[in-house]
């Protein structure tokens, strides 16, 4: 990943953070600034707010997860939909998120959906389970056409 969130807590002076801009600068990344430490930063608050609509969205028979990845692609430009994106961080992994963002109060970060933690009670955790949102050979490749 290109990018690395420097994120500044409340005591870090303003010379560490920024030798912490310059440090990620000299390891041919780009860094994002943070400055205030916030319950997970800014890129993964972004991507939940959008993701939970997403989600919502799917959950309420409004559109499906393959259109949304499409839309996603072709119209904003992402390499990756938010759904092939889950699948491959894990739906387990987004179930743990989602309940840490409700243990700290960020429930505008979290769907009411519970669309989720069915999928991951019926053991489809995404790629590395071969279904998620999508199916997976076994050489982790999506399977053109099938849809978990």
């Amino acid at each position: 990943m290109g990018l690395v969130e420097v994120v500044k807590g409340e005591q870090t002076s303003e010379e560490i953070f920024q030798q912490g801009v310059r440090f990620v600068t000299s390891l041919g990344k780009t860094p994002v600034k943070v400055h205030k430490d916030i319950p997970g930063f800014v890129m993964n608050r972004i991507f939940s707010a959008a993701f939970r609509e997403c989600l919502d969205l799917v959950s309420d028979g409004v559109v499906s997860p393959q259109d949304i990845d499409l839309g996603m692609r072709l119209g904003y430009g992402w390499n990756v939909g938010p759904f092939e994106i889950a699948d491959n961080a894990g739906l387990d992994t987004f179930v743990r998120v989602g309940e840490s963002m409700h243990a700290l109060g960020e429930d505008q970060l979290v769907s009411k959906s519970d669309l989720i933690q069915r999928m991951v009670d019926r053991g489809h955790l995404g790629k590395k389970a071969g279904q998620g949102f999508y199916k997976y050979g076994e050489d982790g490749k999506k399977i053109q056409g099938e849809d978990g």
